[in-house]
């Protein structure tokens, strides 16, 4: 099967014609473990009609750098969770889409944190020339920085695929900060661009800390009812009050003295014992040891190293950004 630029695969059991349109169909038959990896290569979108027989457990690792339209069936969302929840929900970023009844809609933005942008009309389709668009606004923001750090999602691979490497680090980075063997982190999360993160570290988020009030009104639509505080700095976020401080791109639109100050903050809301996990993009001049320096310039020396994850995907001629873990020392409170 021969893949084009903008190849769109939808999964439709029920499909006579493997041809709609833009869309190359696939049948139940399309999806057998030996037919299943052929048929979905060079995919530039996938629209998953029938998850309920859809083999998300066989999929490989591009699968999930590629957009996803979902249409989720009309069940509960008890049912939903007990059977989409670790094989589908939890490896969905804000590039992908999903339908679903009002009331399953509600549920899973109370439980994941999915944004209401997510969420689109049963008749919703994606068109090539959608693609086409996207892909052309992508090259535009990589001629000036990273797609991955860009203000808005991109319904495109390339994003994608950058968005995931940097979430899979993000929520490992959080998930080794427990305090308990079973217990999940209290999450604050701060800093420019938080919306791309939001259903990454949703589990144990407990507030968003937002410098911009267009984002804090853009958040509010997404997620004000989510039960998530949504606040301004300095108002309402108590000092030792989480037990992970997650810093999105300080140094990213902010001058030395103000990255002092946003990270000084950061690192008085989190407790004794707790992390700080700290995702930065370098361009320019700044470089990874200047930024050492400035967080334990901020924490007064009392910050230790746990690991730092290097974000890089395969087409990434240079490395330009990285999440990093650290331990405020102290006892836990």
């Amino acid at each position: 099967m021969t893949s084009s630029p903008t190849r769109m695969i939808t999964y439709d059991p029920e499909a006579d014609d493997p041809f709609d349109g833009d869309l190359l169909r696939l049948t139940d038959y399309d999806v057998l473990p030996d037919a299943l990896a052929a048929n979905l290569a060079g995919g530039r979108h996938f629209e998953i009609r029938d998850p309920l027989s859809f083999p998300f457990e066989d999929v490989g690792p591009d699968f999930w750098t590629t957009p996803l339209l979902v249409r989720l069936p009309d069940i509960s969302g008890e049912d939903a969770r007990s059977l989409f929840d670790e094989l589908l929900f939890r490896r969905l970023t804000v590039c992908d889409l999903l339908t679903a009844s009002v009331g399953l809609r509600d549920q899973l933005q109370q439980h994941y944190g999915f944004p209401k942008s997510m969420f689109v009309a049963a008749d919703h389709r994606r068109s090539a020339r959608d693609l086409e668009i996207a892909d052309r606004v992508a090259v535009e923001l990589r001629r000036r920085h990273s797609p991955l750090y860009s203000e808005w999602p991109l319904a495109t691979p390339a994003y994608k695929e950058r968005l995931v490497v940097a979430t899979d680090a993000l929520s490992r980075a959080i998930a080794e900060a427990r305090p308990g063997p079973s217990a999940s982190p209290t999450v604050e999360l701060r800093g420019w661009n938080v919306r791309r993160f939001v259903p990454s570290v949703w589990s144990g988020l407990r507030r968003i800390v937002e410098y911009r009030p267009i984002i804090r009104d853009r958040l509010a639509v997404d997620h004000g009812e989510t039960g998530v505080a949504l606040v301004a700095p300095g108002k309402d976020v108590k000092p030792l009050g989480v037990d992970v401080g997650v810093g999105i791109d300080h140094l990213k639109l902010a001058g030395a003295g103000t990255a002092q100050r946003r990270l000084r903050s950061l690192f008085q809301s989190v407790q004794s014992g707790g992390r700080l996990v700290l995702v930065e993009t370098f361009d320019g001049d700044r470089r990874p040891n200047d930024y050492i320096d400035l967080l334990l310039e901020v924490s007064t020396h009392r910050l230790v190293m746990e690991s730092v994850s290097v974000l890089s995907c395969p087409d990434d001629e240079v490395a330009s950004a990285a999440v990093f873990s650290l331990t405020k020392l102290g006892r836990r409170v």
